[in-house]
């Protein structure tokens, strides 16, 4: 993402407020690339047609959560747009881990993801880019579980660096502070958060 896609939204949300419903189309589109890339990877391990089956599936239902939030209201500012999209998004995502975590899908494979990171509890300087991931479904469903657990500052680092991608200084400009601070609650974050990474084999 890039301060483009900030702005983007700023004006999305500019425009519904003069009434133009479109938008909230437009606001779906800014998170649905993050989102498929998410769910994508917790499934790449599955065979490519039933990957893209239920990567389509989290999108839809993504999609239905946020147009049934945004029907209700709009968004103070980018910033509030964000956290409830990362907030909704969570849950769609551990919805998708219990679905597949269940008794009749007992036949599918479980995703095995290898940490790209050295280290086993440095956080990564990029995490939207990161590949150090939840090794399991099990550990899927705990991490974003564990998301919600942390204190205010922590899980909207995480929500605007991994769940939307954005960068430390966009994150630093949505929060009111300065990068070293988002940096601070990002580390801290990933130290209640390592231990349901595996570490590098």
């Amino acid at each position: 993402m890039s301060d483009v896609t900030t702005a983007h939204v700023e004006e999305c949300l500019e425009r519904w407020r003069k009434g133009d419903l479109r938008s909230r189309e437009d606001l779906l589109r800014v998170t649905s690339n993050r989102l498929g890339d998410l769910a994508h990877r917790m499934l790449r391990n599955f065979p490519v047609q039933r990957r893209e089956a239920d990567t389509a599936d989290v999108l839809q239902g993504c999609h239905l959560r946020l147009w049934r939030a945004l029907q209700k209201s709009v968004p103070e500012s980018p910033r509030h747009y964000f956290n409830l999209a990362a907030q909704l998004m969570r849950q769609e995502l551990i919805d998708m881990t219990r679905h597949f975590r269940r008794p009749d899908r007992a036949g599918h494979r479980e995703i095995n993801l290898t940490p790209a990171s050295d280290s086993d509890t440095a956080p990564p300087d990029e995490p939207w880019k990161t590949t150090l991931e939840p090794a399991d479904l099990a550990m899927w469903t705990e991490f974003h579980n564990r998301v919600e657990q942390l204190s205010p500052t922590e899980r909207e680092a995480v929500d605007l660096l991994w769940y939307q991608g954005l960068s430390k200084t966009e994150a630093a400009q949505l929060m009111g502070v300065d990068v070293r601070s988002v940096y601070r609650y990002w580390h801290a974050a990933w130290e209640k958060l390592a231990d349901t990474i595996p570490a590098q084999e």
